[in-house]
């Protein structure tokens, strides 16, 4: 079958390089955040707090300020000894609430198109932080485990299967919102697309011809969603991490380097699916690796059959 279903995500290799891009990419969201909080640019929590709760621009700000570095202090912390201390990793958990509870909040507040499925277009931004330190743990477990069926089976009876499927629905929920936005023409898209095409490549690209390529660019993005939402599959993995880094990067193709922090704020969308990737073992990935795997098996049974003289 196309779709198919015998990859699984194994904790035996590459957790180190996989514990570094969940971590970075937790760091890289929250620190774009802060830039923008700190720049003025406005979040969803600061117009609600003001519009809602009347609260002063002036207290405003310095509470905001005050509670996203306590935050990003935090997040720092489990990022950088997440890779050492299973329990720091669940320091990422009030970033994901703050992240989760902006998105909601930008639902209450609107004033932006598409506003109402913010929640599902930032599942990614706030899923990572969540759902991230459930496979930190198990790739710490693995990494203590002395045999691979002792890691495996450390794996399956944990908590690293479960945010590792979590984080592949947030992938499939954000590329399918996406890929509903891109089809109804959303107008920010639209920007983007024009914009990259002015700046880079000093075309000017006509907004109904846009329009038709984000028709396409739809169709793709909910196809690849409903495959990683049913398959493993590292076709559609590796995908949706090059796709993801392309979209992000759109922000500074088009509106220059001033926009740097927009594609941080999206490093989750390339981040996790190689991470992912990285964590189903496909055997173009990990081909040496088997190798390695098979040798020391052998030598390890040499040394069982081989007689101990005294």
């Amino acid at each position: 079958m196309f779709l198919t279903s015998r990859f699984r995500p194994e904790p035996v290799a590459l957790t180190k390089s996989v514990r570094w891009l969940l971590c970075l990419s937790v760091g890289l969201t929250v620190l774009a955040h802060a830039v923008k909080t700190f720049r003025g640019d406005g979040t969803a929590l600061n117009a609600f707090l003001f519009l809602d709760w009347g609260w002063p621009d002036e207290r405003l700000a310095q509470t905001e300020r005050v509670w996203l570095m306590a935050i990003a202090g935090l997040t720092g912390l489990g990022v950088a000894l997440a890779g050492i201390w299973r329990s720091v990793a669940w320091w990422m958990i009030p970033a994901g609430l703050y992240l989760l509870l902006e998105a909601v909040l930008s639902v209450h507040v609107g004033g932006q198109p598409f506003s109402h499925w913010s929640p599902a277009a930032a599942a990614l931004r706030y899923g990572t932080p969540l759902f991230a330190p459930l496979v930190l743990a198990g790739c710490l477990q693995g990494a203590e485990s002395s045999t691979r069926s002792e890691t495996l089976a450390g794996w399956r009876a944990g908590s690293f299967g479960t945010g590792a499927l979590l984080l592949r629905f947030a992938v499939a929920v954000v590329f399918f919102t996406h890929g509903c936005e891109a089809w109804q023409h959303h107008p920010r898209f639209i920007d983007l697309v024009i914009g990259t095409g002015a700046r880079q490549f000093d075309v000017w690209l006509d907004e109904t011809l846009v329009t038709r390529i984000l028709t396409g660019i739809g169709v793709v993005d909910v196809v690849v969603a409903i495959a990683i939402l049913l398959s493993w599959n590292p076709l559609f993995l590796g995908w949706a991490a090059f796709w993801g880094l392309v979209t992000a990067s759109s922000r500074m193709t088009a509106f220059g380097w001033g926009a740097y922090p927009d594609v941080l704020l999206r490093a989750t969308h390339f981040l996790v699916p190689l991470a992912l990737l990285l964590l189903i073992r496909p055997p173009w990935m990990t081909s040496s690796g088997n190798s390695r795997d098979r040798r020391q098996s052998s030598r390890s049974h040499q040394d069982e059959r081989s007689p101990v003289t005294v």
